[in-house]
C-alpha cells in the first residue's frame, strides 16, 4: 500500500501503482491539508464576489457570474463537460496513475 503524504512521490511509486496494482491511500496529514484547503476556499467564496472558475465561468465565459446556490452544480457540470474524448481507450496502467 502506498500512502500519499503530499510531500514526495517517486517514479518507482508511480510504476508500482500503475503496473503492480499497489493500492493508494491518503495519509491523515494529507486529508487534513485537503480539508483545510476546502475550508479556506469556502471562506474565500463567502467574502468574495468573483473567483475565476468557481463563482465565474471559465474561458470565454469568465465574465458570467455563477450564483452561490449554483456553484456545486456548475462544478459538477464543468467536470462532466471535460470527461469526453475520442480514440482508443487508455491501457489500465495509464488509467491507474491518472
Amino acid at each position: 500500500m502506498l500512502e500519499i503524504t503530499g510531500e514526495i512521490l517517486s517514479i518507482d511509486n508511480i510504476i508500482d501503482v500503475s503496473r503492480n496494482n499497489v493500492k493508494v491511500e491518503l495519509s491523515w496529514d494529507a486529508k487534513v491539508k485537503v480539508n483545510e484547503g476546502y475550508i479556506r476556499l469556502q471562506k474565500t467564496i463567502q467574502k468574495s464576489n468573483s473567483i475565476y472558475g468557481i463563482s465565474t465561468g471559465v474561458g470565454a465565459l469568465k465574465d458570467i457570474y455563477i450564483p452561490l446556490e449554483n456553484e456545486a452544480e456548475y462544478q459538477k457540470n464543468l467536470l462532466l463537460s471535460h470527461a469526453v474524448g475520442t480514440g482508443a481507450y487508455f491501457e489500465q496502467d495509464v488509467i491507474r496513475v491518472g
